[in-house]
């Protein structure tokens, strides 16, 4: 019993650490090849803030009819 699981997990640890190793090779540490603008990156932070904040600034602009 106690040799089945040994071989059962060393064939896991195996199988794991070939997933991780696959999953490590796909980035890139290369300089990039497209440049973002500046404000092309303030235009897409701006956007994602926005859609963050935009559920809670409703409720809150909203909560006095909700309370009725």
């Amino acid at each position: 019993m106690n040799s089945a699981l040994q071989k059962s997990s060393s064939i896991f640890r195996t199988a794991a650490m070939q997933v991780r190793h696959t999953s490590v090779t796909r980035y890139i540490g290369t300089p990039p090849q497209v440049r973002i603008s500046t404000a092309e990156k303030c235009a897409h932070i701006a956007v994602i803030v926005g859609t963050i904040l935009a559920g809670p600034a409703w409720v809150l602009v909203h909560l006095q009819d909700y309370k009725k």
